[in-house]
């Protein structure tokens, strides 16, 4: 949504993807806060598309904040500030059914945020550091049990290996080609892909695999970027068109482990390609 308001083909057209992009954005807020710096972003891509139009420049749409007359600036407002704090405090109402009021509201609000403000590192074998998920070194085992006839059933969050490790691959040339070519929406991916991604760099609290699920689509995306391109070459489409058959042969491989689907046992050292995938299936305690 944010990408179809910076060249809207009309104002109103503009301002509808705002609103959408504002309710995106609160309605994922409400449910993990690891989507907040998406606010942060969209308030980046605003101030640039605004120093580069300064009002003056009527296919700039709504995100110049200059245009209209201060009409742009009040849609952001209610886009990017009233409408997702409506959707956020909406998504309560069941707490607030139980008789909760306004400032039990405020008061859980700043527990949340105390909480994750002083959450001490806490050690555990199913931990892993940010820069291992995209190389999927140490994926989480989340449940397995015994089935009937010498068969177990399990459920592995693990991403598509050939995905993941070429998606790692394409990084490196995505940078490049957003430095060579200056390509607005690569940018705009790349940005998403920063603004969930490099802050668990800095973050100190226990980290596991499943972290990495806000920045898998931008993660994604990139690479299928790469692959467009690569499309682009002589004989290129035939090989990204092997790519994708494959990609999807691995996701019918790895099938089971991602559904629950009991195999039999002596299968299960075919997936086990790492050492480090080799722990037992057992859930991560609540704390």
């Amino acid at each position: 949504f944010v990408a179809v308001a910076i060249r809207p083909r009309s104002w109103r057209g503009g301002a509808i993807a705002c609103l959408a992009a504002g309710a995106s954005l609160g309605l994922g807020a409400a449910t993990k806060w690891s989507v907040l710096p998406g606010f942060g972003g969209v308030a980046l891509v605003s101030l640039v598309i605004t120093a580069r139009s300064r009002g003056t420049d009527p296919s700039a749409g709504p995100l110049d904040l200059l245009g209209r007359r201060g009409r742009n600036a009040l849609l952001l407002f209610v886009a990017f500030v009233a409408l997702p704090l409506a959707l956020y405090v909406l998504s309560y109402l069941p707490w607030f059914g139980l008789g909760h009021g306004l400032a039990d509201f405020v008061g859980l609000q700043q527990e949340i945020l105390s909480y994750h403000a002083d959450f001490a590192p806490t050690p555990h074998d199913l931990a892993s550091r940010w820069w291992t998920w995209p190389l999927l070194i140490k994926p989480l085992h989340i449940w397995g049990a015994s089935a009937v006839g010498g068969r177990e059933a399990a459920i592995y969050d693990i991403g598509n290996p050939l995905l993941f490790w070429a998606g790692v691959a394409a990084l490196p040339f995505a940078a490049w080609e957003l430095v060579r070519r200056r390509h607005a929406g690569l940018a705009l991916v790349a940005l998403g892909f920063a603004l969930v991604y490099v802050p668990w760099a800095f973050t100190p609290r226990t980290e596991y695999f499943y972290y990495f699920f806000t920045a898998t689509p931008f993660f994604l995306l990139l690479l299928a970027y790469a692959l467009d391109r690569l499309a682009s070459l002589r004989r290129g489409r035939a090989v990204v068109t092997g790519f994708v058959v494959a990609a999807a042969a691995l996701f019918a491989f790895w099938y089971p482990l991602l559904s629950g689907v009991p195999i039999p046992r002596e299968w299960r050292s075919a997936y086990l390609w790492l050492p480090t995938w080799r722990d037992e299936c057992r859930v991560v305690e609540p704390l």
